[in-house]
């Protein structure tokens, strides 16, 4: 009974993990506009026109984008299903499989062109501008070793996508002083603090990735700059 039941366990385990690295097989139906290819189990999503416009002017603001890339887009059905395919990865709405770079959706809506935890909620961010996000977190993901990009500080990672991005809308600089304790207000200063290195320092965000930072002395000279302290 034991051998029955390891043998069930480990054949779990394998389902498992092939559909980890091999969402396709779930999300069976897909279609293609621009830079992005949309996969889903249920009905495909029309009207994907704006979002995805949108998406791709910000990206091509990157200095990694080049018009050829594309990126696999994965459509959750459920709040279930997304954190199934994304076990102990950031963020509620959109996250990135960090070793095949798979970008998953929790709730999209193209064509009102917002991004939900869930069907139904009123809480979204700008779905096109968080997409492009997730894009150029992919774009960096593609530049690196996978061992490096593995173990590459959050800052520079999240804070290059919140650059490109734009951001949700909801913070200004001066937010930053508060001391709040709030995931998307850590994104937005990562954001400012990757925009501040490569501003003073005048590098790119390749050199950026290729340099040693700490990030508490990246932090003090925001902090000087928005804060005066």
């Amino acid at each position: 009974m034991k051998t029955i039941v390891l043998l069930l366990l480990a054949l779990a385990a394998g389902i498992y993990a092939l559909l980890f690295f091999q969402p396709g097989l779930y999300f069976s139906r897909s279609l293609e506009y621009r830079n992005f290819r949309l996969h889903s189990r249920g009905q495909l999503p029309t009207g994907v026109e704006f979002a995805l416009d949108h998406a791709v002017e910000r990206l091509s603001a990157s200095e990694l984008y080049a018009p050829e890339q594309r990126f696999d887009v994965y459509l959750a059905g459920s709040p279930g299903e997304f954190a199934f395919f994304t076990p102990l990865m950031k963020y509620p709405r959109v996250r990135l499989n960090p070793f095949n770079g798979a970008i998953f959706l929790a709730a999209a809506d193209f064509p009102a062109d917002r991004l939900r935890r869930e069907a139904g909620e009123t809480d979204y961010r700008p779905l096109g501008a968080l997409l492009a996000g997730a894009a150029a977190r992919e774009l960096a993901r593609r530049s690196m070793e996978p061992l490096k990009y593995l173990f590459m500080s959050e800052w520079r990672l999240g804070g290059y996508a919140e650059k490109v991005s734009g951001g949700s809308g909801l913070f200004n600089p001066p937010d930053i002083c508060s001391g709040r304790e709030d995931a998307e207000l850590q994104a937005f200063e990562y954001g400012l603090a990757v925009d501040l290195v490569m501003r003073e320092e005048n590098i790119s965000y390749q050199e950026l990735l290729g340099k040693s930072y700490s990030y508490d002395l990246v932090r003090r000279r925001l902090r000087e700059n928005v804060c005066g302290r």
